[in-house]
């Protein structure tokens, strides 16, 4: 069965995959009665797959790929519906989005999980998926642009145009996950396929910071008793699966406090991602030590130095670091180190960075082991 006819054939599943994970995302949530969580989602599905099904020609799919596709249509209107009453019920963009990316790897899994035949898995309808995941999730944005009054185009062409590359990464291997026996060509491309989701995932969650910060709301956080080193190790487990030997770790004393766990990770995956990739020889250290009622972060890497002029700016959204020698090309949103200062306030923290060529760069983070808390 082809994708779009699995989608039309399989609402009840889709949609009770879509509850379970909708009453998981606040604490609101789980006492919404079925109509509520389930809102619109039927009308989603049949216009995802009538928008699969539709005609579309090479230069239709390049403009919806920069966002600049056609408006208006049955998909936009029933995602309009949706973002509305999420908004009515007081769900955030962070949880809209979150849903979307939960209806993504849903029907891919029951889908694959469902055993289509070899003839019926076609890259050109994964595309096709996907890109009305991308137009949906488009249109929840605007909407809560337009009620908030803080985002701006910029966000939402950033939005659909940026998470395209690893979309269709993971809509190339995904061809494979109907076989059942798996030889070792097969288990990279789920280890791709892994790869991209989660960078689809930290992508996601960095906008959502972004968005939060636009509405003048609060970073959330669930802090309780944790070792940096911990939270530092399993940050840098996404970084060491491409470059094991990139990152070299110090624990100096007690560096435990009362901490964001999930948000500590993204705070340093970020920093290390930033410090390998303006790194001359791709290699950093990271540092942490006690220092009384804080704990302190650091990692340096080696390469030109950040202007003095631009030590501030790089702190700010959608700035790359700029004119500094680097192993890679800057990639990305430009969000990294501006999700860091707002991880790093969120726990009254501080962040600095000195930078010269002749001693590197080096980010210093001051973490209050009581979280910022001051009762």
């Amino acid at each position: 069965m082809q994708l779009s006819e699995f989608i039309r054939a399989n609402p009840d599943d889709i949609e009770r995959a879509w509850e379970d994970f909708a009453r998981q995302l606040t604490p609101f949530a789980a006492d919404l009665a079925d109509s509520i969580l389930r809102d619109n989602l039927r009308q989603i599905l049949i216009a995802m797959a009538d928008d699969m099904d539709s005609a579309q020609t090479s230069e239709e799919q390049q403009a919806k790929s920069k966002g600049e596709g056609p408006r208006g249509g049955a998909l936009d209107q029933i995602s309009a519906v949706h973002a509305n009453e999420r908004l009515a019920n007081g769900f955030d963009l962070e949880h809209a989005l979150a849903e979307y990316r939960a209806l993504r790897s849903s029907i891919l899994f029951l889908w694959v999980r469902s055993g289509p035949k070899e003839e019926d898995i076609q890259l050109s309808a994964v595309t096709r998926f996907n890109e009305t995941i991308d137009q949906a999730i488009a249109e929840v944005v605007r909407r809560f642009a337009t009620k908030n009054e803080l985002l701006n185009d910029r966000f939402v062409g950033a939005l659909s145009h940026e998470i395209r590359n690893p979309l269709n990464a993971s809509a190339l291997a995904a061809e494979i996950l109907d076989k059942s026996s798996l030889e070792e060509p097969q288990r990279n491309n789920v280890a791709r396929i892994h790869k991209n989701v989660e960078g689809i995932g930290r992508m996601i969650d960095d906008l959502a910071i972004l968005v939060r910060s636009r509405m003048g709301v609060g970073l959330p956080l669930t802090k309780e008793s944790a070792d940096l080193g911990a939270i530092t190790q399993e940050a840098l487990e996404a970084v060491r699966t491409s470059q094991p030997n990139a990152i070299f770790t110090e624990k100096i004393g007690d560096v435990t406090g009362m901490w964001d766990k999930t948000r500590l990770q993204q705070m340093i995956y970020n920093l290390a991602s930033n410090a390998i990739t303006h790194s001359s020889d791709q290699h950093a250290t990271i540092t942490l030590r006690e220092a009384n009622a804080e704990v302190i972060l650091t990692i340096s890497n080696q390469g030109k130095a950040i202007p003095a002029d631009q030590q501030q700016l790089i702190f700010e959204p959608f700035v790359h670091k700029g004119g500094a020698a680097s192993a890679q090309p800057s990639s990305g949103l430009g969000l990294g180190l501006f999700v860091v200062r707002q991880i790093v306030q969120a726990h009254n923290g501080s962040v600095e960075v000195v930078s010269s060529d002749a001693d590197g760069t080096t980010f210093t983070v001051r973490l209050p082991r009581n979280g910022g808390d001051h009762s």
